[in-house]
């Protein structure tokens, strides 16, 4: 074949390449980078759906696992983050589930940073709960509750806020935590009432206490937890606050008992 010959092929494959790779309004042919990362999305797409399929039917391990990939993908995601966070406390890992928090969540000093996600902030207070890091869960949910457009999570914050001033002594304050949660709570409110009632025997109001038990029992009867609170609550108040009166009703009982005896003379028996 003659070197013009194979010149002319060259040119009009040459040619045939630039108008197959110009050609983009039919669809036929995909730019190779664009189709890469299609096919990257697709499957983070059918990653992340594997890892909420696993969660919805209680695989939680596998769950975990399938959104520790997704998550490493894609840290700057929030959603992300959140679910993961959330599975890594709930399988006893609150550590871990803080750090990727705090990442997305916090600045240097440990303040909430501005425009932080309210959801984060109040699942990074959970998980500063767990820890005993409980300067950290304040700040966190004071930041949501100074943010009036997370009202939706104020609820939920109210009550972990009373949790966290429970613990540091500040049972007064919690107990108005505890009350502003209940007043909008909704579904189940037993472990709310719970809280206030553990709040209501630090106080030393244990009558208080046990009525709020016993009304969550009422609503939640299978809660274990109230009902061991019940026992414990009602042996403080035995321990502690009847004492004096019982001293008091021994004394003034038993004489009176013993000076009408001493006073029946002569007895029936006696003269058996």
């Amino acid at each position: 074949m003659k070197k013009s010959t194979l010149k002319k092929i060259h040119v009009i494959a040459l040619a045939c390449l630039l108008s197959v790779s110009a050609c983009k309004t039919d669809g036929s042919i995909e730019d190779p980078t664009n189709s890469l990362l299609g096919m990257k999305d697709e499957t983070e797409a059918h990653e992340l759906k594997a890892a909420e399929d696993a969660l919805a039917t209680g695989n939680t391990q596998d769950a975990l696992e399938l959104f520790r990939v997704v998550h490493e993908k894609k840290p700057r995601n929030d959603k992300i983050t959140l679910r993961y966070a959330q599975l890594l406390r709930r399988n006893g890992n609150p550590k871990a589930a803080a750090v990727i928090l705090s990442r997305r969540t916090v600045d240097m000093m440990g303040n909430p940073k501005t425009g932080a996600s309210p959801a984060m902030l109040v699942e990074l207070a959970a998980a500063d709960i767990a820890l005993g890091d409980f300067d950290g869960g304040e700040k966190a949910l004071n930041a949501v509750l100074e943010n009036q457009s997370a009202s939706a999570l104020h609820t939920e914050a109210y009550n972990m806020m009373g949790v966290v001033l429970d613990a540091k002594g500040r049972h007064k304050e919690a107990e108005d935590m505890y009350h502003q949660a209940l007043s909008n709570w909704k579904g189940n409110p037993a472990s709310v009432m719970n809280n206030l009632a553990l709040s209501l025997a630090n106080q030393g109001l244990f009558d208080q206490s046990l009525m709020t038990l016993r009304k969550a029992l009422v609503i939640a009867p299978d809660k274990q937890e109230v009902a061991r609170n019940i026992q414990i609550v009602s042996d403080l108040r035995d321990n502690i606050v009847p004492v004096a009166p019982r001293v008091l009703v021994r004394k003034l009982v038993v004489p009176k008992l013993k000076h009408k005896h001493d006073a029946c003379s002569p007895c029936p028996t006696d003269k058996l």
